[in-house]
């Protein structure tokens, strides 16, 4: 439909942010909401809006299929002890997209802060949105070597090494 498409795949449960994304609903009315995954409420959590689309859950392997279409992906968490806990892999499979990743700041986002838009409100993701970068050259090359397999053959290059 040409409309902008700014997504997240995972559980809606009570780390996301929902004021937030109703916010962005609302004062981004050009770009479509989209959220894939289990709801682990008895209804559905999201703002009821026009532009907030909620496709159900979807098997693992299939998300690249849906993320590769997105204009950007995004973690909208809140601020809490299990967030600043998290280390979220699905970062690094929006990382491994190319597209550009907007998230809420939490401490595991550090290594990686100078390949995503960290946005603390509405205004900080709107501005994101309007000035969309890719993530800099090198970031899908480092993801890749973030991957299991890469770190088996650093295991085993350690354990030859002995």
């Amino acid at each position: 439909n040409g409309r902008k498409i700014l997504g997240f795949y995972g559980s809606l449960s009570d780390w996301l942010d929902y004021r937030l994304i109703d916010q962005v609903a609302q004062h981004a009315p050009d770009w479509d909401l989209v959220f894939i995954g289990p709801n682990e409420f008895a209804h559905n959590p999201l703002p009821q809006r026009d532009n907030v689309h909620y496709l159900g859950p979807r098997a693992h392997h299939l998300l690249p299929s849906y993320s590769q279409h997105w204009d950007a992906s995004w973690l909208p968490f809140v601020d809490n002890a299990q967030i600043k806990a998290c280390n979220p892999l699905k970062l690094l499979e929006y990382l491994a997209t190319g597209t550009p990743v907007i998230s809420t700041p939490f401490p595991a986002l550090m290594p990686y802060k100078h390949m995503l838009h960290i946005v603390a409100d509405v205004e900080d993701v709107c501005a994101s949105l309007s000035h969309l970068l890719p993530p800099p050259n090198g970031s899908t090359s480092y993801v890749q070597q973030q991957s299991w397999e890469a770190r088996a053959d650093q295991v085993e290059k350690l354990v030859r090494a002995l």
